[in-house]
């Protein structure tokens, strides 16, 4: 269930004005047709956020990648061996593939 189906009127003419939209003529006062109206817009903010998700998801294991202090303290907390900045795979993604395939997904 989307969140906007539980707004009012109000509400769904703010978030369409947000996205630079007017509520069609006739349907200002009518919950149902605006919620059909956001629910356009709704998935776009959706599409982004999962955008978002996965340039940070990128960011995070490139940090690691590029910062061997940072990798090492990962590694650290995990229990795990720290391995010499020589040795250092070039790949975060390679060490921990079961994490790999779930932020993959």
């Amino acid at each position: 269930m989307a969140p906007y189906n539980s707004w009012d009127a109000k509400s769904l003419q703010n978030y369409l004005t947000t996205k630079g939209q007017q509520a069609k003529k006739g349907t200002e006062q009518n919950t149902k047709s605006l919620a059909e109206q956001v629910k356009v817009y709704w998935t776009e903010t959706e599409d982004s956020a999962n955008q978002a998700y996965g340039s940070v998801k990128d960011w995070i294991f490139d940090s690691y990648v590029f910062a061997p202090s940072a990798f090492n303290l990962l590694l650290t907390c995990a229990d795990g061996p720290t391995p010499s900045s020589r040795r250092l795979p070039t790949s975060t993604a390679s060490l921990f593939p079961s994490l790999a395939s779930v932020t993959a997904s």
